[in-house]
Formats: C-alpha cells, sequence, structure tokens
C-alpha cells in the first residue's frame, strides 16, 4: 500500500520526457508512413481522413441511420462514395484505397479469438502486439450487409494511430515488420538525445567536468580501468558539494495492459537485468573512487556518489529492491535545481 500510495503521488506531479516535434520527428513520421504501406498496403493519409470523415461529416447524410444513443449504421458502398466525394481530386485507385481503408478498420467475428496464428478457447483480451483483430482497432462491424460504428470508438481509434508512432506503442505490432524497423531507429534517437539533455542540464547548473556516454576503459586507457562494464551514460560532479552524480539514462516504451506491465518488469530486471548491470557500474566506482578521482581530475578526496536511473516516464521496480533510485527525466530536472 505504501508502494501503490507513492507511485500514485509521483503519478500526479509527473511530467514524461517531451516529444520534440521537429523536423527530424517529421521525416520519422514519413518513413513510418512508407513502412505502413509496405505492411499494409493501406495509405496511411487516406487511413485518418477516413476516421476524421467517420467522426464528423458522416454523421450529416440521411443514408445514415443511428440504431443506438451514438451508434450509427449505413451501407459500405454509399459510405465510400460519400467519403471521395469530398476530395479536391480523385485519382483512379482512390475507390479501391477507401475501400481498403474501411476493410482495415471492420472487424471479423471469426477471428475474435485469434491470437498469432492460433485460435483460443477464450478471448485473449491480454495480448496487443500480436492480436489484430479486437474491436478497439476494429470498431466496424457488419451487420445484414451494414456497417455499425460509434464515432466516440473511431475517435478513439484515430489516437491510437496518431499518438502511437509518436509514442512508438502502435494499436497491434503483428505483420508489421517495415514499422517496428522504423520505430526502433526513432526510439534510438530519442536514447542518445535524453543521455545529451541530461548531461547539458548538469552543466547549465553548474556541474564540471560532466561526462556523456563515457567508457572508462577507453577514455582512461593509462588507468587500466576494466573493459566490461559498459558506458556511463552520464558522469557529472558537483565541486562544490564534492558529489559525483551517476546517471543511467534508460528510454522506455509505453504499456497498455498489466499483462504489458508485467511483462516489461519481467524483460527489465530478470531477463537483461538493466539494474544489475548499473549496479555494477556504481559498485565498481564505489570501490575504486580514489583511481576514479585521479582519472577525472578532481582535488578534493572524500566525493560522495550518488547514482539514479532516469526514465522518459514514471517507472519503478514493483519486485526487486534496488540501491538506487529510479527516477523520472522531470524528477531529474527538478532535484538537480
Amino acid at each position: 500500500m505504501l508502494q501503490y500510495e507513492e507511485i500514485l503521488r509521483r503519478k500526479y506531479e509527473q511530467q514524461d520526457y517531451p516529444i520534440k516535434n521537429d523536423e527530424t520527428d517529421k521525416e520519422y513520421l514519413i518513413q513510418c508512413a512508407s513502412a505502413f504501406f509496405i505492411d499494409t498496403g493501406i495509405e496511411l493519409g487516406m487511413l485518418i481522413s477516413l476516421f476524421e470523415y467517420l467522426q464528423l461529416k458522416v454523421l450529416e447524410n440521411p443514408f445514415v441511420e443511428e440504431i443506438y444513443p451514438n451508434v450509427f449504421q449505413a451501407q459500405p458502398d454509399k459510405l465510400i462514395s460519400d467519403f471521395l466525394t469530398l476530395f479536391l481530386e480523385l485519382k483512379d485507385d482512390d475507390q479501391k484505397k477507401a475501400e481498403n481503408a474501411l476493410n482495415f478498420i471492420t472487424l471479423d467475428c471469426n477471428k475474435l479469438k485469434l491470437l498469432n496464428g492460433t485460435i483460443h478457447d477464450i478471448l485473449p483480451f491480454w495480448d496487443r502486439e500480436k492480436r489484430d483483430n479486437r474491436f478497439d482497432v476494429k470498431p466496424v462491424v457488419m451487420q445484414d450487409g451494414k456497417c455499425t460504428f460509434s464515432p466516440v470508438s473511431i475517435k478513439q481509434l484515430a489516437t491510437y494511430w496518431k499518438s502511437g508512432f509518436l509514442e512508438w506503442y502502435i494499436p497491434f505490432e503483428i505483420n508489421m515488420e517495415n514499422v517496428k524497423l522504423v520505430l526502433t531507429k526513432w526510439k534510438k534517437r530519442y536514447e542518445d538525445e535524453m543521455v545529451q539533455d541530461i548531461a547539458n542540464a548538469f552543466l547549465d547548473k553548474g556541474f564540471y567536468p560532466v561526462f556523456p556516454e563515457l567508457e572508462l576503459a577507453s577514455r582512461f586507457p593509462q588507468n587500466e580501468f576494466p573493459d566490461n562494464l559498459g558506458d556511463y551514460d552520464v558522469i557529472a560532479v558537483d565541486k562544490s558539494k564534492k558529489e559525483i552524480w551517476l546517471i543511467e539514462s534508460k528510454v522506455l516504451q509505453k504499456v497498455g495492459s498489466i499483462y504489458e506491465d508485467q511483462m516489461q518488469q519481467k524483460s527489465f530486471f530478470y531477463q537483461h537485468k538493466d539494474d544489475e548491470k548499473f549496479q555494477r557500474r556504481i559498485n565498481y566506482i564505489k570501490n575504486n573512487l580514489s583511481k576514479i578521482i585521479t582519472a577525472l581530475k578532481l582535488d578534493a578526496l572524500d566525493y560522495e556518489v550518488i547514482p539514479y536511473m532516469v526514465t522518459n516516464k514514471l517507472f519503478t521496480s514493483r519486485y526487486k529492491k534496488l540501491d538506487f533510485s529510479i527516477i523520472s527525466y522531470h524528477e531529474l530536472m527538478t532535484r538537480i535545481k
């Protein structure tokens, strides 16, 4: 209960590491659109336009019937024909593209229990990555030759896709190999830049020296440091307070279910053991402090080592006790002030 209350308190004071929304992000989004077409045969621009049409414009038409509160029904051919009238210029294949986009968000009720090619006995609601036939990603249902849909569900799906690319967390990943490759590169961009942003923040607050992505063995070959420690993402020195801050920077993917949260915990702490790797680097500096101080050319000998693992979002170890704190980028910025 104490852990839960602490997470809630931090959650309401939290800000995620910001999305930059710059030209580089724009280029990655263009690459995602191209990869999306290769993987699905659907034009992303056409799909987003269809979302907007089904949320708003479609309701003005007499051929659309409200069968329940905020639930509507219409013949698919009429939907497509009316949707295409909104285009400033029609191409020969736009009719087919629009039909493909509508089919892409239409539920196949016979495949609701399908997960990664296998039909399950129960609805596999816990899986997002390998299950592309579920109501939240295909909210159009065919009944008696008519499309049944709710604009609210369409709007939610539009949000899933729009924010999904920017947060490297698309609604499903099965058969999205090319999109995933682009998203991996896009995420790597933020991994690299968050390290630099942390280093620059330390410099702005008067820390010196500050070392981003420091590998002791290669940076100080004459000191015979071990070559199996890996990089220290950021080492920042506060000479006035005699503190050496060790920062391990981690950009994590968002999770959308309890299952994904548990899998992230398992992967991070028990499979890849990212905490143990950082702890090994912490222990080495603490146990060889005089050697580190000499290599960094610091004057005093009694520096305190302050380690933090810094993440782009709120994250904590649920089942494993750690000897260092995991804080968000926002919390780090607050502390170094």
